[in-house]
């Protein structure tokens, strides 16, 4: 059976021969210019805390004054027959660093020519008098973030604290014997609150002012140059074409006592031989700050 069936299957081929389908030509590759990869470059700009330490020295003067921090004054009390007179100033130069990223500083203050004088009578009790001096040493400590926003504005959270060095204290003479007292718990008692009031005014107008630092305008200004072409050598003509992709700023850090702050753009680069390459003109518009793109991250690609 099985010789029957082979000689019926060579007799099909031998009367119909096979039908092979002549191979596809090839399909030739398309040739397409080759995308330039993406380059990070990171632009880490410094703050100085010796600076900004000068500089806070310099608005704090010694000076009477909304930038002064020195004062004398003939303070009013509720106490009939109280008069006291006392003075504020420095008694130290501002200190400023830099700690994870945040603005830290601390402005060394004293009590000075702090005088008071008591006189009452009553009737029946006679008159009774008191005077002596007062004084204390202090610091007034802050701390304040800063970021740039999604959309290149500049914000800012800052805070102010008071701590006694030491004191206060109060000396008195009474009946011929003096004394030194400790009134820091008279002190948070009654002027607590004020003192935390005018530090809570103080940091408010410290935001303001950092708020209306126009930073979105530099970096505009700055987003729109760099789609110029750069000349890089003159003989021969050499020029590098930058592309933009994105750019993005994180959050602040610390280099040692100073701020950094590092703005990254991304882009795609050429390099170009001979005559000048035209410029990306007009510029897009500004993106969106894409934040922390990678941070600390240089890296170029030429095709």
């Amino acid at each position: 059976m099985f010789s029957a069936l082979a000689l019926a299957i060579t007799v099909c081929l031998g009367c119909a021969p096979l039908a092979i389908a002549p191979p596809e030509p090839a399909v030739e590759a398309l040739s397409a210019e080759p995308k330039p990869a993406v380059s990070y470059l990171a632009l880490p700009v410094t703050v100085s805390s010796a600076s900004l330490a000068a500089e806070l020295d310099r608005r704090l003067s010694d000076e009477t004054g909304e930038n002064g921090i020195y004062f004398t004054e003939n303070a009013r009390t509720r106490i009939r027959g109280l008069k006291v007179q006392f003075g504020v100033h420095r008694s130290g130069p501002a200190t400023v660093s830099a700690v994870d990223g945040q603005l830290t500083y601390r402005v060394p203050l004293a009590v000075n020519s702090g005088l008071y004088d008591w006189y009452r009578c009553a009737p029946g009790l006679g008159c009774r008098n008191a005077h002596g001096e007062f004084g204390g040493a202090g610091a007034i400590s802050g701390k304040t973030d800063v970021a740039i926003n999604e959309d290149w504005r500049l914000t800012s959270k800052t805070r102010f604290g008071f701590s006694w060095v030491d004191g206060p204290w109060i000396e008195t003479d009474a009946q011929g014997e003096q004394k030194r007292i400790n009134v820091h718990p008279l002190i948070d008692l009654f002027a607590g609150w004020k003192l935390r009031r005018l530090l809570r005014q103080y940091a408010e107008k410290v935001d303001s002012a950092l708020t209306k630092i126009d930073v979105r305008t530099h970096i505009e200004t700055a987003w729109r140059r760099v789609h110029q072409p750069v000349r890089l050598a003159s003989n021969p003509p050499i020029w590098l074409s930058v592309a933009p992709v994105s750019l993005g700023v994180g959050p602040p850090c610390s280099e040692g006592q100073d701020l950094q702050i590092t703005p990254t753009l991304v882009a795609t680069m050429r390099g170009h031989v001979g005559e000048r390459p035209a410029a990306i003109e007009p510029a897009p518009p500004l993106p969106k700050n894409r934040g922390d793109v990678a941070t600390g991250r240089i890296e170029m690609q030429l095709p």
